[in-house]
């Protein structure tokens, strides 16, 4: 890890706490940031920091692989008969449900 990425990376701690401080001070972004003499554009940049961060130390076990799903073949249902035709299909047989 570089010294620039190692900077980003302490910027981005001291920017977690301060969001968490505003966050927990029951204050309004905008009135928290005044209160700190801080741009709000600047907050929500950090905040999307901080976010797209936590993301990607996500992303690996998010993307675990996952196994295959398992197919069982079912006996096909007797056939049902209806009272009339303006009732639905009849069961088809046959068909193939994953088994979860």
């Amino acid at each position: 890890m570089g010294a620039c990425e190692l900077k980003r990376q302490a910027k981005l701690e001291q920017w977690k706490a301060q969001v968490i401080d505003c966050r927990s001070s029951g204050m309004s972004v905008r009135g928290w940031c005044a209160e700190h003499n801080i741009s709000t554009k600047t907050y929500y940049r950090w905040g999307k920091e901080i976010l797209s961060s936590a993301a990607t130390e996500l992303v690996p076990a998010v993307s675990a692989p996952q196994p295959p799903a398992a197919f069982v073949a079912l006996s096909p249902l007797p056939e049902r008969r209806t009272a009339g035709p303006h009732q639905g299909p009849l069961l088809g047989a046959g068909w193939i449900y994953p088994v979860v």
